[in-house]
């Protein structure tokens, strides 16, 4: 169960793994991941559905990584679980549903993120 109190998102991470923060190379990294999370999310839902549980372990696995590398370390270690709980044929609708639920709290911390950034990239330029 998610609390309400938990974050999915650390915004230090990509920063940190590029030694760059430059808003508007941050940006493009956030709009790539969720532009690339949201729809391979979905078609794993729809493939766990009809028990394609080798196609959702694949974009579990491509979800892990790229999910780490933005800061979404919750997305990530799901991702990571779901590939494990695959590989040894324990997968249930359950564990679906929660990492569901984690890429929407993600994208929700992530989106407001992205707002931040730009606002400051706006504020930026109107000083110069």
């Amino acid at each position: 169960m998610i609390s309400e109190n938990e974050f999915f998102f650390d915004k230090t991470v990509l920063p940190q793994a590029l030694e760059e923060n430059d808003p508007t190379l941050l940006l493009s990294f956030y709009q790539l991941f969720l532009d690339h999370t949201l729809p391979s999310w979905h078609k794993a839902e729809l493939d766990a559905r009809e028990h394609r549980w080798e196609d959702v372990r694949l974009v579990a696995h491509s979800l892990k990584s790229s999910s780490r590398g933005v800061g979404a370390l919750q997305l990530g270690n799901q991702m990571a679980m779901i590939e494990k709980m695959i590989e040894g044929n324990l997968q249930t609708p359950e564990i679906i549903k929660e990492a569901t639920d984690i890429i929407a709290r993600t994208t929700i911390e992530i989106s407001a993120h992205i707002l931040a950034l730009q606002a400051d990239a706006a504020d930026s330029q109107s000083q110069s």
